[in-house]
């Protein structure tokens, strides 16, 4: 029968091998992960919301592209040259906002 010794041994440096290979068979670390992708449609409709006549969704609208970040810029750089202005105007400021990092 083992000793009280090779019972705390093994308690002991079982989760510290755990933690030096990597963790349990399946863990993946976040750097892993692929981005998440966005949907090219929703971009563009969240960018048309940039026009709308309620403040509500223009502000929602911005706020969800400025979470979407850098896979929105494209979209946002067509859009600020486009025959809008109002949409235009808002999709420039969002290309900024989006290229510094900053909200």
């Amino acid at each position: 029968m083992p000793s009280r010794f090779v019972h705390l041994l093994f308690l002991v440096s079982f989760p510290v091998l755990l933690f030096w290979c990597g963790g349990l068979p399946g863990q993946e670390e976040e750097k892993d992960k692929p981005a998440k992708e966005y949907d090219a449609a929703a971009i563009t409709k969240l960018i048309e919301q940039l026009g709308s006549p309620k403040v509500t969704e223009r502000l929602e609208a911005t706020e969800a592209l400025k979470a979407i970040g850098s896979p929105a810029l494209d979209n946002l750089r067509k859009a600020a040259k486009g025959d809008d202005p109002d949409v235009a105007l808002r999709a420039a400021r969002l290309v900024k906002i989006i290229e510094n990092g900053s909200k």
